[in-house]
């Protein structure tokens, strides 16, 4: 949220949202419902970027991330 609020600060009308939580994304696109636990976060977020021209959100998968999931899918199959 820092970084919503930042970018408006310096005048910034379009802004990318990328997470490797692809539910993360989902919740804020409106595909899948908020959790109530993190119902006041998403709240909050959807009411900064509403203050942006243009918003791109979206799943960006790092190269770590990827490591992880895969060491996780071995692992699991190894089980």
């Amino acid at each position: 949220m820092e970084g919503l609020k930042a970018a408006r600060m310096i005048g910034n009308d379009q802004i990318e949202i990328n997470s490797d939580s692809k539910r993360a994304i989902n919740i804020l696109n409106g595909k899948e419902l908020t959790p109530w636990l993190c119902f006041n976060v998403t709240k909050t977020i959807r009411q900064q970027i509403r203050k942006f021209q243009k918003v791109e959100v979206g799943v960006r998968l790092t190269a770590e991330s990827i490591r992880i999931k895969i060491e996780l899918r071995h692992e699991i199959g190894s089980m």
